[in-house]
């Protein structure tokens, strides 16, 4: 049983009897160092508990310390599990990852279809960057039919959610298309409306403020060429929200910036843009 400076004995005994809501909050308060020291191996091995209840909060916590290496051996294989996992629960932010996890990171050959998938379930759900990451493999036809009438669309509600690079490639997009085209891509955009992401999906603990993350840090991009050797465009990757504000949805409202789990806003820029150092997750 945890400890009793981790919480009531109702919490401390449901957690020890397998109930992964509270498994997950002995988690977060050993992540956040909440009534104890912070202890990323404790907090790893809670996670995973929670984890194999089928919390999908869990799920998605534990893939990024799988991805990262922190307070678990890193493994990208593991990650991708539990990425996915959590994202076919409807964890959004779990797509996204699950997404750039399979667009060729770190040198391997790119499933675009799949990561289309992806991309498209959380663009569907409102998340800014894959809505801007759906947008760029729409303008090139990367893992599904190249289509610059979507391509518009996407990068229109991206800009709509103040995302300035969003707004460019709309307007590149913008002058390649005929004015009819031009005016159903704007429809289009006008009348979308995003689903509803199943709110225990982000959240998952039974006190708020313990489920969902966003910091402003900036990632890195990921590239691959074009079939000519030119330089296509790539993966933007970047922390949901710039200086801890952001325009993400789902995103925590209570844990310190310095002690979130990071979800990653990954990019694809637009080709010639600069690389960006990965980021870490904080200690």
């Amino acid at each position: 049983m945890p400890p009793k400076a981790l919480g009531p004995l109702a919490l401390r005994k449901a957690a020890s009897e397998g109930d992964g809501a509270a498994q997950y909050t002995i988690a977060l308060r050993y992540l956040e160092g909440k009534g104890t020291e912070r202890d990323l191996k404790k907090a790893s091995e809670w996670l995973d508990r929670a984890a194999r209840t089928g919390l999908a909060p869990a799920q998605y916590r534990l893939a990024a310390m799988y991805e990262r290496g922190v307070g678990v051996e890193k493994d990208t294989n593991k990650a991708q599990g539990w990425y996915t996992a959590a994202a076919e629960r409807g964890n959004v932010k779990a797509m996204h990852n699950l997404a750039v996890s399979v667009s060729g990171r770190d040198g391997s050959a790119p499933d675009y279809t799949l990561a289309a998938k992806w991309y498209g379930e959380a663009a569907a759900r409102g998340l800014p960057d894959s809505q801007f990451n759906l947008g760029i493999l729409a303008e090139h036809g990367l893992g599904m039919t190249k289509n610059l009438s979507q391509a518009y669309q996407w990068f229109a509600l991206a800009a709509a959610q103040g995302d300035p690079e969003a707004s460019k490639r709309r307007e590149v997009i913008r002058v390649q298309l005929a004015p009819e085209m031009l005016a159903q891509a704007e429809a289009a955009a006008a009348a979308w409306t995003a689903k509803p992401a199943r709110a225990r999906s982000q959240s998952g603990g039974p006190e708020p403020g313990l489920g969902r993350t966003s910091t402003g840090q900036e990632g890195h991009h990921l590239g691959q060429p074009r079939p000519d050797g030119s330089q296509q465009a790539r993966l933007r990757c970047r922390r949901a929200g710039r200086n801890g504000r952001s325009a993400d949805p789902h995103r925590d409202q209570d844990v310190p910036r310095a002690q979130r789990s990071r979800p990653d806003r990954r990019r694809i820029p637009a080709a010639g843009g600069s690389a960006r150092a990965p980021v870490q997750l904080a200690n």
